[in-house]
């Protein structure tokens, strides 16, 4: 074959593996940062866990301390905030080390998918070397002008696999987005019921399973969100930042159930709702530019192979 086909469709074929390796590099980087810090975090939450479980037994023991209190009238109010703070800190820590194992889970892997590529520089320099021999049996600008095109559609398909499938992960990211914020829109007018209608056990269960079903959205727009991020270090785009709502937790409501706290509640779901929708901006943003690379590979993956058409019929 005088363009020597076969051995430019495996200079292609190494170079997209090779481009493919570099950004999963860059991704693996940025995920294990991510999952550090994500286990940091952890640790934290699960000390501070057992800071409050070490409160709520001194309050339980018979001590100077539970004598204290039952003087003073407080020890039932006391146990009851204390368990309460410690229930809340279980309940941190447990989202804590959730997305600590979802970060984890993300660096291991991209580095299978790293180790599955096998040796790409190898593969590589082995193709360039066949090229190379089949050059100096056919020398010519035709020749040389092949060997950089081939080289180029390898590098131009590995910037469109990481191009798609940020996209695909942005995408993801967008529908959880949104999933959180069409509950949360519900949770807003529950509590603004509870707190200028009045409250009783039915609003109150009403109320909960809400606040429950919008801290799972959120927990999954998060995870979605840190995916996202992951997958745009490919393409050299920065990452959004994580959604995280402190505070939608029931028991405090539970126990402080009054016309301050459902406020609080209140206005950590507007808050909640407020960041949603920046971050749905953001992907939003980020997608259009990703759209825009997209169209820019694929007008350069047609030039090119207009031009090795035209090459391969004069030769």
């Amino acid at each position: 074959m005088t363009d020597g086909g076969p051995i430019q469709d495996e200079i292609t074929r190494a170079e997209a593996a090779r481009s493919e390796a570099r950004g999963l590099a860059a991704r693996l980087t940025a995920a294990q940062g991510h999952a550090a810090e994500a286990r940091h975090r952890a640790d934290e939450q699960a000390s501070r866990f057992a800071d409050e479980e070490r409160d709520v037994a001194q309050l339980e023991s018979m001590s100077w301390v539970r004598i204290w209190a039952t003087l003073r009238g407080g020890r039932a109010t006391d146990l009851e905030r204390e368990a309460a703070e410690r229930d809340a800190a279980r309940y941190a820590a447990a989202e804590a080390a959730h997305r600590a194992t979802m970060a984890e889970g993300d660096v291991r892997a991209i580095e299978a998918q790293l180790n599955a590529l096998g040796d790409v520089d190898g593969d590589l320099a082995r193709a360039l070397d066949a090229k190379e021999a089949w050059l100096r049996e056919h020398p010519g600008a035709a020749s040389t002008r092949l060997v950089e095109i081939a080289t180029r559609r390898g590098e131009l398909a590995a910037e469109d696999k990481e191009n798609r499938e940020a996209h695909a992960a942005g995408v993801a990211a967008h529908d959880a987005l949104a999933a959180a914020l069409d509950v949360l829109a519900s949770a807003a007018s529950w509590s603004t019921w509870d707190t200028f209608g009045g409250g009783g056990l039915l609003t109150d269960m009403m109320k909960y399973n809400r606040l429950e079903q919008a801290q799972q959205l959120v927990r999954a727009a998060n995870d979605a969100m840190a995916h996202f991020a992951t997958e745009l270090a490919d393409v050299g785009v920065e990452g959004v930042r994580g959604v995280e709502i402190d505070g939608l937790v029931r028991t405090f409501d539970i126990w402080f159930d009054n016309i301050f706290s459902d406020m609080s509640v209140r206005s950590r779901i507007h808050e909640a709702r407020d960041r949603l929708h920046e971050a749905m901006s953001a992907v939003r943003r980020i997608g259009t530019d990703l759209a825009a690379a997209k169209r820019r590979i694929d007008d350069e993956v047609t030039s090119l192979d207009a031009e090795r058409e035209a090459l391969v019929r004069a030769a």
